[in-house]
């Protein structure tokens, strides 16, 4: 089972679509505006388009890339729509990803980067990242925890398509791997059209944590000089909480 098929892919559209923010639109938008080095963006993993569009709009040079098809062909019918290039992003993953051009910035918001369970392909990746910067740019990113994961937990969410049909959305919480820090919940997504079951997917999806001083570590060692930890969408708060959205922000 795949993450981000066809149906997650349209329930990540109807659930999130463009513009939708969770603080971290206004966050990175200021965050870009400070940049010292001045260039092009990179957002890796841009999904459906809900950040990318906004940046495109608020004048930002922004490129980018997603693994799944299916997201990467919704974002492209959202950039026509809002009358901007298709051609701005392409299939690729955060480790095999090649630009010629260096950036001022890479930003991987809403935790994206929590995709990657494997420690040498977070290496791979942050190394990947910091050759495609310019000097003095910023990789930023959102971390979480996930301190009240409870295996066998189950939640269900429904998502109207149109007045004959929905989408639901069976979470249930399967495993935690606390040596691998790792946890795999099971995504059940079935479509109903006149109270018929038309269509299932199945989705495995899988997140890893890490913990501060680790992604500190992980850095140094990629090369960033500077590292910052904020939380919440605040430059001014540090993580106290579990349950903080951790913001990375790492300087070339």
């Amino acid at each position: 089972m795949d993450s981000y098929q066809s149906l997650s892919a349209k329930v990540y559209q109807l659930d999130k679509p463009v513009g939708t923010s969770f603080g971290d639109i206004e966050f990175y938008e200021a965050c870009l505006k400070k940049l010292k080095v001045k260039g092009p963006i990179l957002e890796p993993a841009v999904g459906t388009g809900r950040l990318l569009i906004p940046l495109l709009k608020s004048g930002f040079d922004v490129k980018g890339f997603d693994l799944s098809p299916q997201m990467l062909t919704i974002c492209q019918e959202n950039l026509t729509k809002h009358e901007e290039d298709p051609a701005r992003v392409y299939q690729a993953s955060f480790s095999d990803f090649h630009y010629d051009e260096k950036f001022s910035a890479i930003i991987i918001p809403s935790g994206t980067f929590l995709l990657m369970t494997d420690n040498s392909e977070i290496q791979i990746a942050l190394d990947n990242f910091y050759q495609h910067l310019l000097p003095q740019g910023m990789l930023i990113f959102d971390l979480f925890l996930q301190p009240d994961f409870q295996v066998g937990r189950t939640q269900v969410r429904e998502f109207k398509v149109d007045l004959q049909e929905k989408i639901t959305l069976t979470m249930t919480e399967s495993a935690i791997d606390h040596l691998n820090q790792v946890t795999t919940t099971y995504h059940r997504y079935e479509v109903w059209k006149d109270h018929q079951l038309v269509e299932t997917e199945l989705e495995c999806f899988r997140l890893k944590w890490l913990g501060l001083q680790e992604i500190d570590l992980l850095l140094q060692r990629t090369g960033f000089k500077t590292i910052q930890i904020i939380a919440n969408y605040d430059e001014t708060q540090s993580p106290t909480n579990a349950t903080d959205t951790l913001t990375v922000i790492a300087t070339k």
